[in-house]
């Protein structure tokens, strides 16, 4: 199955921990030189397609872009965080080819006995609709689930999305950190709460506590009687997956002596992971004894993957190649006898369903062993993997590049996975609460039901 590693997650969780803002408080946003640092290659050596995707109007554009912010500034140097800010175009042109591509801000540490939890940090996990940022979970008793967020300290909440990816879901620290390291020991925040503006404010929380909070399993089940319906939420695939598998079997097990035929599997916060046991676990879905999987790979070859594949020889460095057979799982041999019998299950997805957690959902709607529903995933959700960090112009920005072209059986012939239902997100919908895309699909089946 397609390995694909953490980094994503692992970079956000740790840059933090190297410092502070500009404000004496143990680390700086370090600064790096402008003059021709940020260069357009119209070649790959290391990724398959990153930058040979970019046509050459783009590149142009992308080039006259940066100088024009390279001339408006007006200096030599700037902070790591406003080189990210200058390059953001580009970088967001290269996540919609690669959705593992990020670059990634570390803060430049000066004092060495500082305690980590010297950071204070806005403990919220928030959910995007293009420039709402609502609170979706709150580890801190003053912010509310709905909760629209409009500043934090006077600045405007747009501002911190300026200097973002704008994920579907993602832990506000995240975007203090792409905001100059934007941590305080103080917070007033703005928001909007039952149609109404307020004030509330917070000391935040220690970073170290925080992530302690944030790597409790957050795992949901509820079974709705009155749908006959059973929900569970999967936002993790590793480190093993026996426990997920575990989980979910008992969890069928349980709808079913319940007398119900409906499960919907909540796979929306659900960036990847790895494949181990997969075959175990697609298994609960059919009593098919395989299914086709990958119909081609081909491998960027450089030196990062040379140990990797013995295939991959110093003479084909910067070749893109054809994976060879042996090494393919073109079909992935499966256990019928872990097969639970027929349900109607839903898999709810979003654009940060991604790496294998995607693969989970299109083999699931390819095979038609479920219906997916909510929006499409990122553009090429599917279509990387192989994952390997590298500096970015300089020791403080590390950029995550694939290495390996995968090509899926998909129900849709450009190799993108849409949902069978769709429910878009709405920011005055969510700012109730509520999960309007569980109800609505809870509603959905309903009437499927005829309840």
């Amino acid at each position: 199955m397609k390995r694909v590693l953490f980094f994503i997650l692992t970079f956000c969780f740790i840059a933090p921990l190297c410092g502070q803002s500009n404000k004496g408080s143990g680390y700086v946003n370090p600064k790096i030189l402008l003059k021709d640092s940020i260069h357009i290659s119209n070649v790959d050596n290391i990724h398959p397609h990153l930058f040979e995707s970019l046509s050459q109007a783009e590149t142009d554009s992308f080039k006259r872009l940066i100088r024009h912010k390279k001339q408006e500034i007006g200096s030599d140097s700037v902070s790591i965080t406003e080189y990210i800010h200058i390059a953001r175009p580009l970088l967001n042109r290269f996540l919609y080819e690669d959705p593992h591509f990020r670059v990634f801000p570390f803060p430049r540490i000066v004092h060495k006995n500082m305690d980590i939890n010297e950071i204070r940090v806005l403990p919220v996990s928030v959910l995007i609709i293009n420039d709402t940022v609502i609170v979706d979970k709150s580890r801190d008793d003053v912010f509310r689930k709905g909760d629209r967020i409009l500043s934090i300290n006077g600045v405007p909440i747009t501002r911190y999305l300026e200097y973002a990816y704008k994920d579907r879901y993602t832990d506000f620290y995240v975007l203090q950190q792409y905001y100059h390291f934007d941590f305080h020991s103080y917070y007033n925040i703005e928001v909007e709460r039952n149609g109404k503006l307020q004030q509330i404010e917070t000391t935040g929380k220690g970073y170290k506590k925080n992530q302690q909070e944030l790597e409790k399993a957050d795992n949901k089940q509820e079974i709705f009687h009155e749908y006959k319906t059973g929900y569970i939420t999967l936002n993790k695939f590793y480190p093993k997956n026996s426990n997920v598998i575990r989980t979910l079997a008992s969890f069928i097990q349980k709808v079913q002596q319940s007398g119900y035929k409906n499960i919907i599997i909540d796979i929306r916060k659900n960036s990847g992971g790895n494949g181990d046991k997969f075959d175990h676990l697609i298994s609960l879905f059919t009593d098919a004894d395989s299914f086709p999987y990958i119909k081609k790979q081909r491998l960027r070859v450089s030196k990062y993957v040379l140990k990797d594949y013995d295939f991959a020889t110093e003479n084909k460095i910067g070749q893109l190649v054809d994976i060879p057979d042996k090494y393919l799982n073109r079909k992935i041999p499966l256990k019928p006898s872990n097969y639970l019998g027929e349900m109607n299950y839903y898999v709810l997805i979003s654009r940060n369903t991604g790496s294998i957690a995607a693969s989970f959902a299109n083999i699931l709607q390819t095979n038609h062993w479920a219906e997916l529903v909510g929006e499409p995933l990122m553009h090429n959700a599917l279509t990387y993997g192989e994952i390997v960090s590298l500096g970015w112009n300089c020791p403080y920005l590390i950029q995550t590049f694939s290495t390996v072209e995968i090509h899926e059986h998909t129900r849709r012939p450009d190799g993108q996975v849409y949902p069978d239902i769709e429910i878009p997100y709405i920011a005055s919908e969510y700012m109730q609460g509520g999960d309007p895309m569980l109800e609505k699909l809870l509603e959905y089946i309903q009437k499927q039901e005829g309840i």
